[in-house]
């Protein structure tokens, strides 16, 4: 039987419990505030649970970026922990003086032909002339033979420009997702593959989508539209977005995007944490912003908006309202 000091934690009540870490490391934090995290502590058992296991891991890991802490977080108690535990200082690279700053790859770019690194984008000519952008953090696999033309986004996001097949039989262009695959008609799209879904926009001729896991008949996509599918269904999704393909060419295009949503999209193009607080979190962003210092776009944010830019470390930062 399985005690409840081994069981899984509840995720919120883990970021609870790490923010509450954060904001106590700030210089001149008020008496207050640790009185207050002390009565949430006290509030429930499950509480200082996640309280305890925030401050058993950051005793260990002291620069690790936040992604990968939240992962060791979430982890539940004993032998699948450890391991947990031993990974991130492997990975890391455990020295004498510390933990080394940990800058990988997803595991899933080993394995692939071509990948960009967070925050990087590439423009690759495929060996038919057909053109494809990669965004931040995005792997492919190029599987041409003499049959077809496919692409297999391992994850991330590409933008695609096809060209007429000059080879002896007329091949089908594919992109394959972990959901469906997508055929193109003579075509420029845009697929993103991003958690339980994928995104497709079609912005010149026509794509067809087949789920991965549905023998429906294949879903036609047009011009000027887009579809998000999920192995199963194919969901029409409105009018597509041409700024959606901004970031290849190095912008970030937001109108009356609120802030929350445009700091999601942001965080995609930097390592780490990047989050704000409730309060701000429906005020509204517009403008074209270079993709190419993201810090930069946080100090306009300051300037444009009532809110402060709180770092905490190179990688958790948190905007949060401006005092009045």
């Amino acid at each position: 039987m399985t005690s409840s000091s081994h069981s899984a934690l509840d995720p919120r009540l883990v970021r609870r419990a790490s923010q509450w870490w954060v904001d106590l490391q700030s210089e001149g934090a008020p008496a207050s505030l640790r009185q207050a995290c002390l009565e949430w502590r006290r509030a429930n058992p499950e509480h200082e649970r996640a309280w305890q296991r925030v401050q058993a891991v950051t005793g260990q890991l002291h620069d690790v970026p936040e992604p990968l802490l939240q992962a060791t977080l979430l982890t539940p108690q004993g032998t699948g922990r450890r391991q947990a535990i031993k990974t991130l200082l492997l990975l890391a690279g455990v020295t004498g003086a510390g933990i080394a700053t940990v800058r990988l790859a997803p595991w899933v770019d080993w394995r692939a032909d071509e990948s960009t690194r967070i925050g990087e984008s590439r423009h690759l000519t495929l060996p038919d002339g057909s053109k494809v952008v990669l965004n931040t953090g995005t792997a492919i696999n190029v599987r041409y033979d003499s049959n077809e033309r496919r692409l297999v986004l391992l994850h991330g996001e590409i933008l695609v420009t096809t060209t007429a097949d000059v080879a002896p039989r007329a091949r089908a262009f594919l992109v394959e997702t972990a959901h469906g695959t997508l055929r193109a008609l003579g075509t420029r799209f845009l697929v993103r593959q991003d958690g339980g879904d994928s995104e497709l926009q079609v912005y010149e001729g026509a794509v067809e989508i087949r789920a991965t896991r549905t023998d429906s008949v294949a879903e036609v996509v047009h011009a000027g539209f887009r579809a998000r599918f999920d192995g199963m269904h194919v969901i029409p999704a409105g009018p597509a977005q041409d700024t959606s393909a901004s970031w290849a060419r190095g912008m970030l295009v937001a109108t009356q995007m609120p802030l929350r949503q445009f700091l999601h999209e942001l965080s995609r193009y930097r390592r780490g944490h990047l989050g704000c607080e409730d309060e701000i979190a429906s005020l509204l962003v517009s403008g074209t912003f270079p993709l190419a210092d993201t810090d930069r776009i946080l100090r306009a944010l300051e300037y444009e908006l009532p809110v402060d830019v709180r770092r905490y470390t190179n990688y958790w930062v948190t905007l949060r309202a401006r005092p009045s």
